[in-house]
């Protein structure tokens, strides 16, 4: 085994041993929140490193035949361009996924679960284009960007899809239930977005409202929240009243 495959399995291993403090003390609310955060921190850590290393870490799992572009098929060149294309739609779908995540229970969960699906049907298309075109692979750099582009692009997009695909269920009764108002917040942005942090479930959970909503709105107080059961289940805000 190469040294830089044992690094990649002991980063990997580390890792795993981060995501033991999250999964174990991930509702903790006393001081033990704490070791999760250590745990998380310590997974971007590790996470980072490969990253800094994922070029020479795929060659060493996968040795390319050439470094050039000049043996490119026209069939590896358009999937070269359309998970280019995969990769911006992704990063742009982000605009319109935080407020939909914002104001969805549980929204984090969503997006964590469908990124993790749209990675896993990343590498699914990853190792089925190996099959088709083994020469889609050979050369270093078009690889690379070919690997990257669609499991970050697919694992930005698929949670957009998620929440539009979740609130495409309209048969749902609404329910009104009644939150405390945390705190308030805005962005920084010059489109400012403002917030309300409810205490939702016995977590602080952030939420995207209007202005004049916000405005009007003091900490402390009671809002009442209109929410439809989506079609993967995790419930959608559709109203904010005033109490």
């Amino acid at each position: 085994m190469t040294k830089i495959r044992k690094q990649f399995y002991r980063k990997l291993l580390f890792i795993g041993i981060g995501i033991i403090p999250i999964v174990v003390f991930f509702s903790s609310k006393g001081p033990e929140r704490f070791a999760a955060l250590t745990g998380f921190l310590f997974i971007i850590w590790n996470f980072i490193k490969i990253i800094t290393q994922i070029q020479p870490i795929v060659d060493d799992f996968f040795p390319p035949k050439s470094y050039d572009r000049k043996s490119s098929t026209s069939f590896d060149k358009v999937i070269y361009i359309i998970s280019m294309i995969i990769f911006f739609v992704g990063l742009l779908s982000q605009i319109f996924v935080l407020r939909r995540i914002d104001n969805t229970i549980d929204g984090l969960n969503l997006y964590l679960i469908s990124g993790f699906v749209g990675m896993v049907l990343a590498f699914v298309i990853i190792l089925t284009l190996k099959s088709y075109s083994p020469t889609i692979y050979d050369e270093s750099n078009r690889r690379l960007s070919i690997i990257m582009s669609l499991i970050i692009g697919l694992f930005l997009l698929f949670p957009a899809l998620a929440c539009v695909v979740n609130e495409s269920s309209s048969e749902s009764e609404i329910l009104n239930e009644k939150y405390l108002v945390i705190n308030k917040g805005s962005s920084s942005t010059k489109n400012k977005e403002h917030y309300l942090y409810l205490n939702i479930k016995g977590d602080n959970q952030r939420v995207t409202v209007s202005k004049s909503f916000w405005q009007n709105v003091e900490e402390g107080k009671t809002i009442s929240l209109s929410t439809k059961k989506g079609l993967f289940g995790f419930r959608y805000i559709i109203e904010f009243k005033m109490i």
